[in-house]
């Protein structure tokens, strides 16, 4: 699980560095062609908070995916394992709605995908870890 652990924070952190650094270009990039041209007449920079913000969070949240790699307590590796897999599946959830709704263009179906891949291996390992740890309880029953 340890491997998965470093792909999500090596993912996260990736993401939360050119959030934080470059969120004009990145708004550029992903947000669709309507919605860039309304926030430049309101002369507003809403999005480009909003991505500063969500760089945050994502470096903070890489933090604890890295370091949760180094925890030798598998209870709460599992614990951590299924708080990513619910906010990888939350994550998926809004970006497909934002894709929908057309805030965000077509190439935002690469990080949606990638946060349903990322909770399926989280879920796996945590189906995985859950069986093996029962299986030696039965064992030690008997």
């Amino acid at each position: 699980m340890r491997e998965i652990f470093w792909g999500q924070g090596c993912i996260l952190s990736l993401s939360g560095i050119s959030l934080l650094f470059s969120a004009d270009f990145v708004r550029d990039i992903v947000t669709d062609r309507t919605v860039r041209k309304c926030e430049k007449l309101a002369g507003c920079g809403f999005s480009t908070s909003i991505f500063t913000l969500l760089g945050c969070f994502l470096l903070a949240t890489s933090y604890l995916a890295l370091s949760a790699g180094f925890i030798k307590e598998q209870a709460s590796r599992l614990v951590i394992a299924r708080f990513f897999v619910m906010a990888n599946m939350v994550a998926a959830v809004k970006l497909f709605l934002d894709i929908q709704h057309q805030i965000y263009n077509e190439s935002m179906w690469v990080p949606c995908v990638a946060c349903l891949v990322m909770a399926a291996l989280f879920a796996w390992r945590i189906f995985n870890d859950e069986g093996k740890s029962s299986n030696r309880k039965n064992r030690l029953d008997v």
